[in-house]
Parts: structure tokens; sequence; C-alpha cells
């Protein structure tokens, strides 16, 4: 499977879900304790964080770690909850 077909199977959600709830990529990245590039790469889809890393994201987003991932990339508009 080369990296495209990975990339395409395998995204996260997480910008997604700063914009849902109103979030920035400054405030995980602060929240979290991580670079900007290392949370940028991940809102970007251009890395995906690593299995360690989901539980933590997921605390501090309050969502679980399931709505993180997706088995595909995501069509539909965004909701406001």
């Amino acid at each position: 499977m080369s990296k495209e077909e990975y990339i395409g199977v395998r995204i996260n959600r997480i910008a997604e879900i700063l914009l849902i709830k109103g979030w920035k990529q400054e405030d995980l990245m602060k929240k979290w304790g991580k670079s900007q590039t290392h949370v940028s790469n991940i809102c970007k889809n251009k890395a995906q964080p690593s299995g360690w890393e989901l539980p933590k994201i997921s605390e501090i987003l309050d969502v679980p770690m399931n709505e993180l991932i997706v088995a595909e990339k995501y069509t539909g508009k965004i909701k406001k909850k």
C-alpha cells in the first residue's frame, strides 16, 4: 500500500473536532505540550497520532478515541454540536 493510499484509509478528524469546539491548533498545542509543527502535521493529516498519543488527545478534546480516527475521508458537512 502506498503512502497516499494509507493516508486516504486512516485519517484523523482532529482539525474538524477543533473547528467544532471553536479551538485553534495553538489551544491543542498548549494543552498537549507538543510542538506547533507536530500538531499542524496531525491536523493536516500529514502525520497520524500514534497509539499512545490518541488517549491523551481524546482526553484533552473530551471526545471518544474512536471519534478521532476514521476509516476513510469524511465528506459530509461539519455540524456544530
